[in-house]
């Protein structure tokens, strides 16, 4: 097909959004609202997974000594991300702090300093803190090991079933979208019917026939992506004004580091899904030589 053509076939398709104006703003609501419910998804699954991660990451693992001093193979231990060593007076002075009493005071109180020295941890990946947890355990200068175990599991099973469930949404807004899309060009070959008769007719190729369609498609995907994409980072730049106020502890992604993913990929998911749903759409009326 020569470029010329490409481009007339092109211009046929848009022209044909215009004159079938009804159905096609029907079907530009329809999938600028399914793809603004699954903007707000994919943002609402972005800052839950990014809050998860950020308690999974302030997560301290607390190593107990059998006796006071530095221990080189749990500072070297693989997995571990961070570390600090606690002395059994610093660990004192930090149990004056958080009850607000003179560390003196304890020290005249306590005829003996009964606190012991710790490592206080943070692991790389919290994924494997079971394991880092077990060879911890095992070592001989350990005494006890504490870690919020169940708060651990319970965020890494909330990130697996949000994964999960947002996979699920996704795909049933992404079928929606193709089905409206196929509809709105299966009615549009409906209307020209005789058209397209007189197209074949006169010995237009099935290529020829199809191709402004799938124009169409193409091009009510992408305009609807746009109205949603504007729309979703419009309406999260807002809340993020006032969450800064509101809600100034929540760790929500900020919108410079999410906007020109989110728009590249909105972008790319309207046009190619209009392209995949007129070609759904046109498969059944694809003209045979």
């Amino acid at each position: 097909m020569k470029f010329s053509t490409g481009f007339k076939l092109m211009g046929k398709g848009l022209e044909n959004l215009w004159r079938h104006k009804g159905s096609t703003l029907a079907a530009f609501i329809s999938i600028t609202i399914a793809l603004t419910v699954l903007g707000y998804i994919a943002l609402t699954w972005l800052n839950v997974m990014n809050l998860t991660d950020n308690f999974l990451g302030n997560l301290d693992v607390r190593v107990f000594l059998v006796k006071p001093g530095t221990v080189k193979k749990i500072e070297t231990l693989e997995g571990i991300a961070k570390y600090e060593y606690i002395t059994p007076d610093m660990a004192l002075t930090k149990m004056a702090e958080n009850y607000q009493f003179s560390s003196e005071y304890l020290r005249n109180v306590l005829a003996d300093n009964p606190l012991q020295a710790s490592y206080s941890l943070r692991v790389k990946n919290v994924q494997n803190i079971h394991q880092i947890v077990s060879t911890l355990e095992a070592m001989p200068e350990v005494d006890e090991v504490i870690y919020g175990g169940k708060t651990a599991d319970s965020l890494i099973k909330l990130q697996r079933i949000i994964g999960g469930f947002g996979l699920l949404l996704f795909f049933i807004l992404i079928m929606a979208i193709l089905l409206i899309v196929a509809n709105t060009l299966r009615l549009s070959f409906a209307v020209r019917k005789q058209e397209i008769t007189l197209e074949k007719i006169l010995g237009a190729g099935p290529l020829y026939i199809v191709a402004p369609f799938l124009w169409e498609g193409k091009a009510l995907g992408l305009l609807s992506a746009s109205a949603a994409v504007l729309v979703v980072l419009y309406s999260y730049k807002m809340f993020s004004a006032w969450s800064l106020t509101s809600l100034p502890y929540l760790p929500l992604k900020s919108l410079d580091s999410i906007k020109q993913m989110f728009i590249g990929v909105g972008l790319a998911l309207g046009l190619v899904m209009g392209f995949i749903g007129s070609v759904w759409g046109v498969r059944r009326y694809w003209p045979k030589e």
